[in-house]
Order: structure tokens, then sequence, then C-alpha cells
């Protein structure tokens, strides 16, 4: 019954979006979003990474996500949009081995621009 929700459309307070399945390429989506927070529009952008992301963990589509987050540049993306992948991947965290990494790049793309990462980024990693 789950997996039903997964596939229902979602929207936003402008926006609807569908979801396609998950045998497209699903690293647009992130792409989709900060083109969003560049436009102003960043709930928006936060919200199809919010359930985009869902959909793969109710899917349990774990290496895909992985995937996608192993290959994402941290400093091509705003910090709204890195912490939001952040914070949509923290339950599935034990499950996304490249989420570690992208953490730490993360943190290190916040730090160069002069951000407090460590307020920022608190209560984002999971203590091991």
């Amino acid at each position: 019954m789950p997996a039903l929700l997964c596939e229902q459309p979602f929207r936003t307070r402008r926006h609807l979006f569908w979801l396609p399945p998950l045998s497209i390429n699903y690293e647009s989506f992130i792409w989709q979003a900060q083109r969003l927070e560049e436009q102003g529009q960043t709930d928006a952008g936060l919200d199809v990474i919010y359930n985009t992301v869902d959909d793969f963990l109710c899917r349990e589509q774990y290496d895909a996500l992985d995937s996608i987050l192993a290959s994402i540049r941290a400093h091509d993306l705003s910090t709204d949009i890195l912490l939001g992948i952040l914070t949509a991947t923290l339950p599935a965290d034990n499950r996304l081995a490249s989420r570690q990494e992208m953490y730490r790049s993360a943190k290190n793309v916040l730090k160069e621009r002069g951000e407090d990462e460590e307020t920022l980024l608190s209560g984002l990693r999971r203590i091991r």
C-alpha cells in the first residue's frame, strides 16, 4: 500500500509535479531544484528534492539514490539545495554510502563560502 503513495503527484503552493517512473535518469531532479532556487523559488526547489528522494526511499531504490549522491558536485549547488539534499537523505544515511562524502564536501563548501557550517549542518550527520 505505501508504494501507491509514492506514485501520486505532489503539489506545492504554486506547482503540480508528476514523478515519472524510476527507470529514467533522476539526476535531473537536482538541477531542476537548483534552477527553481536560482529563480527565487527555493521552496518549490526543496519540494522537488524532498518528494523525489522520498520516492526513491519508498521504492527502496537505495543504490540508485546513492549513485546520484556520488555524482553531486557540492560547489555547483546553493546552500539551500545542499542542505535540502542532506536533510531528505538523513533517514537512509546508513544505506547510502556516498552520503558521508557528500556531507564532507558540503561542509567544506559551506566553510569556503563563509557560512557557519557547524550550525547549518547540525543534526544532519548520524553518529555511527
